[in-house]
């Protein structure tokens, strides 16, 4: 009965959606370029050369090299095993959704456990340095300062959280071989292969994002259209997508501390669109998508507590 009944919401829902197509084609084609345009000018200068050599240092098993070389630092502050590390700092760098995309490539070659997966997702979700500082403090808020603020005070709550979830794993010292994680590199297909394999692989990764993107843009543009206030239709904008709620906060009239808070909540959080990217990602692994959202909500509340107690120290120096 549960199952008919979901089902029976989701066809509802989309009925309603089509409907509301249907009657708002010019918003909807508008709202489609914007997805088309934002995903070329944006996301695929992005994220298309990071996948692109991402995915070759996974096909020359250079996760391993750096598991052997740091296997002792990920055991003993994160309980994991060497390979994680090459998550943990191409997460960093390229920003989300390219963790779940290296946690499920990882996880299907056994070079991480479901478990350790599970954990990784957790706090892996970092937004891009270079949007933060640049588009975020420079361009929204006009303050690289705070801009870095933002920063920190995401990336230690991603931190935070895997100190709050870190399993209890017996953590014993491992002599560390230049030579076995030199030994590990290779691969067992020629270059070429590698570079098809590898750009097919980032094609296919960016397309379904940029169907992701351009849904969501639809779906926000129909809520804004039959929202009854405004007030609907800017939180609608600050769920749905990441972006549009970043820009709505910068334009608030209230504090730049309030704005800082609420755009590092934002990022935090990521938005259902990117959510929804995640989600598509890791569809085809156990990984529990509750998981990655339960983590979302701490992430909010503990990022949101750092930005306040950084830009009050900072403020009193």
């Amino acid at each position: 009965m549960k199952e008919k009944t979901i089902n029976t919401i989701i066809v509802g829902i989309l009925l309603t959606l089509t409907i509301a197509i249907l009657l708002n084609s010019k918003n909807v084609i508008d709202s489609a370029i914007l997805g088309i345009t934002l995903w070329k000018n944006k996301v695929f200068p992005t994220l298309f050369p990071m996948f692109v050599i991402s995915n070759l240092l996974v096909n020359y098993n250079f996760p391993s090299f750096m598991g052997e070389l740091l296997k002792n630092k990920t055991a003993k502050y994160f309980s994991l095993p060497g390979s994680s590390s090459f998550i943990l700092i191409i997460s960093m760098i390229a920003g989300f959704p390219s963790s779940s995309k290296y946690i499920r490539e990882l996880l299907n070659n056994k070079q991480i456990s479901l478990e350790d997966a599970s954990y990784l997702i957790k706090f892996t979700h970092f937004s891009n340095p270079l949007f933060i500082i640049g588009t975020i403090g420079s361009l929204l808020l006009q303050d690289t300062k705070l801009g870095l603020l933002i920063l920190v005070s995401h990336y230690l709550g991603n931190f935070v959280i895997a100190i709050i979830f870190k399993r209890k794993i017996a953590y014993k010292k491992e002599k560390v071989s230049l030579k076995k994680a030199l030994n590990q590199l290779g691969s067992n297909k020629s270059l070429g292969e590698n570079i098809t394999l590898s750009v097919t692989d980032a094609i296919k990764t960016l397309s379904l994002l940029l169907g992701i993107i351009t849904i969501f843009l639809i779906i926000n543009s129909i809520i804004s259209t039959f929202a009854i206030s405004n007030l609907i239709k800017q939180t609608s904008s600050c769920i749905l997508e990441m972006t549009g709620g970043l820009i709505f906060v910068s334009n608030l009239q209230i504090s730049i501390i309030s704005r800082a808070i609420l755009m590092t909540a934002i990022i935090s959080f990521g938005g259902f669109s990117v959510h929804m990217q995640i989600l598509s990602i890791i569809s085809d692994t156990k990984i529990k998508y509750n998981d990655f959202l339960y983590a979302r909500i701490l992430h909010v509340i503990i990022s949101s507590i750092i930005i306040s107690i950084l830009f009050y120290l900072t403020a009193t120096f």
